[in-house]
């Protein structure tokens, strides 16, 4: 799945808080997902947990929420670069892994 792909995907699952206006909606959301990245991030290196598979799977899960409202907000702001393929987001997840992993 390319950008472009993944950004009509996004589309499809956006809600719209009648509430909220879409940029509020994605800033809450990037925080949100900031503090359980976090969370995770405290779990491995306070609370003793290392870094488990558990851990990692949270810190992918949550970098991947992270990916989807910051890639929503791009798109809020007029962002039509689609030259990124998703894939290679998938890689640097794995690296953000491997680096927290030798820091914890």
């Amino acid at each position: 799945m390319n950008l472009a792909e993944y950004k009509t995907e996004i589309n499809k699952t956006w809600k719209t808080n009648p509430g909220m206006g879409d940029y509020e909606h994605c800033l809450v959301g990037i925080m949100e997902e900031a503090g359980e990245l976090a969370g995770w991030y405290k779990k491995a290196n306070y609370y003793g947990l290392g870094m488990t598979e558990e851990v990692s799977r949270g810190l992918k899960g949550e970098l991947g929420d992270l990916f989807y409202y910051l890639t929503k907000m791009t798109m809020l702001l007029g962002d039509e670069n689609s030259d990124v393929d998703v894939e290679e987001v998938d890689k640097e997840l794995s690296t953000l892994s491997l680096i927290i992993r030798v820091y914890t």
